[in-house]
């Protein structure tokens, strides 16, 4: 008899612990900050498998770097005025999902309307004044621009730079010429003028560039190198309330 009742228990405790798994993989509630998908992980652990609720996934987390933006990006929503609030647009990244399209993170620009920019496929990094950048953690760019002003290429043997054939390119963005280098295997920086003569905006892409060896220029120089991202901080803004 004890023997039949602990196993219609332990029977109806798999019926019971099996289901709330099965909610929490399908995310029922991801959007609402109060929503089920939200569930504080650590409590349902003591009471389920922990192997179940691994397997049901988790919220996603952020990590930021400030001043900074993708060189490219497909953009998937806007949101400016009384929604673009920091936790906000963390929930709005959280949630995003249009068919095999998933929010990688987002540009977030404070001011008197404050404006996130929810965003995916998220190229290379690069300075942007005023800009912070918000990474669903685990989906972070790996590469950085880093610019040097009133710098160009420097002459000293023998790091001496190359100009890589097919540029200058005229009248695009620091952000179009981030793409343009990242798009060829040889380029390791450019440099960027936004007043040659009578044209602006010139794109030099580099091969091999050197920045101990950049010489001084006009202040409308300013010379990228490509490196290894600047270190991300992980954020501690609270999206979601348990």
């Amino acid at each position: 008899m004890v023997v039949g009742l602990l196993t219609v228990a332990f029977i109806l405790y798999l019926l019971v612990t099996g289901s709330i798994t099965l909610v929490l993989k399908t995310k029922i509630g991801q959007g609402d900050p109060k929503g089920f998908w939200y569930s504080d992980r650590e409590k349902l652990k003591k009471y389920i498998f922990k192997s179940w609720i691994d397997w049901a996934g988790e919220p996603a987390t952020f990590s930021l770097l400030k001043d900074v933006v993708p060189a490219a990006y497909d953009e998937l929503k806007v949101i400016t005025g009384a929604g673009a609030k920091l936790a906000n647009c963390m929930i709005q990244c959280e949630s995003y999902s249009k068919g095999s399209t998933t929010c990688d993170g987002f540009i977030f620009t404070p001011g008197t309307s404050n404006t996130c920019t929810l965003v995916a496929s998220m190229d290379v990094l690069m300075s942007s004044t005023g800009n912070t950048v918000y990474f669903v953690d685990g989906k972070e760019p790996e590469k950085q621009f880093f610019g040097t002003s009133s710098k160009t290429l420097g002459t000293t043997a023998p790091y001496v730079a190359k100009y890589i054939p097919g540029a200058p390119y005229h009248d695009i963005s620091p952000s179009a010429c981030a793409s343009n280098c990242i798009s060829n295997v040889e380029c390791t920086g450019f440099v960027f003028d936004t007043g040659a003569g009578s044209t602006v905006n010139n794109c030099l892409l580099v091969s091999n560039l050197d920045t101990s060896n950049l010489a001084s220029a006009a202040a409308t120089f300013t010379a990228y190198n490509l490196g290894n991202h600047a270190a991300f901080t992980a954020s501690t803004t609270p999206y979601y309330f348990t």
